[in-house]
């Protein structure tokens, strides 16, 4: 699996994630329970954790679009998104209902799938 281990960087990213408007804000300790409980339904059931990613986003497009630039700041904190992890955070993109490239997104981040990578010799 990419990017297994996290960083200050990313830590700090996901940080910021935790100041997002989304009504009740989570306690430090409120918000690491979410994530492990969050990790673990990924790995139990993959597919059936992302599906339900839609039905739990708040209705605001405005918010879903904060939220995802802050994914991307996390992925990106250590280094460039791109092949895999590219990929599946435009899947993420998909289920988000928002195209990480149109042009009132926040983000400057380019998602490159592995496709369009080039063999570095």
């Amino acid at each position: 699996m990419p990017r297994a281990a996290l960083d200050e960087r990313a830590l700090e990213a996901l940080r910021r994630v935790r100041l997002v408007e989304l009504g009740t804000p989570l306690t430090v300790t409120e918000f690491k329970t979410t994530l492990r409980e969050q990790y673990s339904m990924l790995q139990l059931d993959t597919e059936a954790a992302l599906m339900a990613i839609p039905a739990l986003l708040p209705s605001e497009m405005d918010v879903r679009k904060k939220l995802f630039v802050e994914i991307q700041k996390v992925l990106s904190a250590r280094t460039e998104i791109d092949g895999e992890v590219a990929e599946r955070l435009q899947r993420v993109a998909g289920l988000f209902n928002i195209d990480p490239a149109a042009p009132d997104n926040e983000s400057k981040l380019t998602l490159r799938p592995m496709k369009d990578l080039k063999k570095v010799s």
